[in-house]
């Protein structure tokens, strides 16, 4: 029975560690909501915008080659469709390379908000919002006001 005691006062004496340690480390650790974040960075916006665009002008080059292939009767039809691939290849590959440069730019900005607002805060580690369950600062909204200033 004092075996039992003793084990029992260990547990709760472990226990009471852990639930206080809980605490400290939850102040080292941060979490953003990268979804709030993209729907919310005006910068962000205005590049999903613009690729939106760029993208819609692709599909307009293709249903216009399509519809120019479909009327064009002669026997040169093969270089036209050869002449139309290599283009839109060329305006894809464009398209894509642009896409990544901006989406980089995008994320760089983000991920220096980020540590801007972790160090402030002497926090430790960031995850993403959907990772953590409890014990942590949500840091969104105030890397929300560092990237949206800038963008002013």
């Amino acid at each position: 029975m004092k075996y039992l005691k003793t084990i029992i006062s260990l547990v709760a004496i472990t226990m009471s560690i852990f639930i206080s340690n809980t605490g400290v480390f939850a102040e080292e650790i941060g979490t953003v909501d990268i979804n709030k974040i993209i729907n919310n960075y005006s910068k962000a916006q205005e590049v999903v915008a613009d690729l939106k665009i760029k993208e819609s002008e692709l599909q307009k080059f293709v249903a216009e080659a399509r519809k120019d292939l479909k009327l064009n009767t002669t026997t040169d039809k093969k270089d036209l469709e050869d002449k139309y691939t290599k283009e839109f290849k060329q305006k894809t590959n464009a398209f894509k390379q642009e896409e990544i440069k901006q989406l980089s730019v995008i994320q760089r900005d983000i991920a220096k908000a980020i540590k801007n607002v972790a160090d402030t805060k002497n926090i430790k580690s960031v995850f993403k919002k959907e990772s953590m369950i409890m014990g942590s600062q949500d840091l969104t909204d105030e890397v929300l006001k560092i990237l949206n200033a800038k963008t002013e």
